[in-house]
């Protein structure tokens, strides 16, 4: 079991299967920048538990023409935002989600719920750690590099 804490990490891609167990700590607002797909498997747990206070934010630059997805199927559901305007997003099996969801397609099987839960207008703000694109210690972060994405085999 992994606990995320309070903070924006950013990922190339995330993969949650063979009962694996993230949650959020209680309170924490976590944010995951992923540049690829996103899969969280039945067996498996992606969570920012419900009246402990705690947000997930998941913004994804996958892109439907590179072929990649997300795909929540959590044993259990939880508050979290996805923000993945240009790929499919799937919520399957018994993932009951607070939150919303921003996809090119949306769609919501076996029993996935989706319930809007204070959902913020327009994408959320986006801005890269100083340090990953050359800012001098105390200057400011500049606004993340375009969207325009390359498709990489990995």
């Amino acid at each position: 079991m992994l606990t995320l804490p309070d903070g924006d990490f950013y990922l190339q891609y995330l993969q949650v299967t063979s009962n694996a167990h993230v949650d959020v700590a209680p309170g924490a607002l976590v944010r995951l920048f992923v540049e690829g797909e996103v899969e969280v498997d039945a067996s498996s747990v992606l969570n920012a538990p419900l009246g402990g206070g705690s947000t997930l934010y998941i913004v994804s630059r996958a892109a439907s023409t590179c072929r990649e997805r997300i795909s929540i199927a959590s044993r259990e559901g939880g508050v979290l935002y996805v923000y993945a305007p240009r790929v499919e997003v799937d919520v399957d099996n018994r993932a009951g989600l607070y939150g919303g969801i921003v996809g090119l397609e949306v769609n919501l099987q076996n029993v996935g719920t989706l319930y809007g839960l204070n959902i913020p207008p327009g994408p959320p703000q986006l801005v890269c750690p100083a340090q990953s694109y050359g800012v001098p210690p105390g200057g400011k972060p500049r606004a993340c590099p375009s969207p325009n994405h390359r498709c990489e085999k990995r």
